[in-house]
């Protein structure tokens, strides 16, 4: 009926089935490469930044998808976009680190007589070591921030929510009291 198969189970009951479309390989398709790049852009940022990458790295991550696996089982009805939210939180957590670290690198080589030459202008022998400095608690912001945020992004659904149950049963009986 509808394009769609029925079938009959042993216990009587009915079960409709759509046939798989290329839409549906598709979105599998690119889930399943993007999951698996996260997963190596991951493993090759632990491995990059050594120490850091396997101690704050991981760890942010792992926080981040458990936070949201622990929203999207107490809340089904928001599954979908939570796993969305976590797909583009932690992507954009490791690019930032992916990206951030060529920059470091970029500029690591900068010293105070290289951005005097680049200004024609005298410059303190510590500005070469205060840019690198600033980078570096940068670099410890984001990668501690960014998972901290995200946590308490997903923290902010459940308070919402519970928030709406209590309105909603707040309403409910207000409307039993005026009957």
């Amino acid at each position: 009926m509808f394009g769609s198969s029925n079938q009959k189970l042993k216990n009587d009951e009915l079960v409709y089935r759509t046939p798989v479309t290329v839409r549906d390989i598709k979105s599998t398709a690119f889930n399943l490469l993007f999951y698996t790049g996260m997963f190596f852009l991951w493993m090759y940022l632990t491995k990059a930044y050594y120490n850091f990458g396997k101690y704050i790295i991981t760890t942010g991550v792992v926080a981040m998808i458990v936070f949201s696996a622990v929203v999207a089982m107490i809340l089904p009805s928001q599954r979908l976009e939570t796993i969305k939210g976590m797909k583009k939180g932690v992507g954009i957590y490791l690019a930032t680190l992916f990206g951030y670290r060529y920059v470091i690198m970029a500029i690591g080589g900068v010293s105070s007589e290289g951005l005097a030459a680049a200004f024609n202008q005298a410059l303190p022998s510590t500005s070469g070591t205060a840019m690198l400095g600033w980078m570096q608690n940068i670099l410890w912001i984001v990668s501690i921030m960014t998972p901290i945020g995200f946590a308490g992004m997903q923290l902010k659904k459940i308070a919402q929510f519970i928030g709406a149950k209590r309105k909603d049963k707040a309403i409910k009986e207000i409307r039993d009291i005026r009957n």
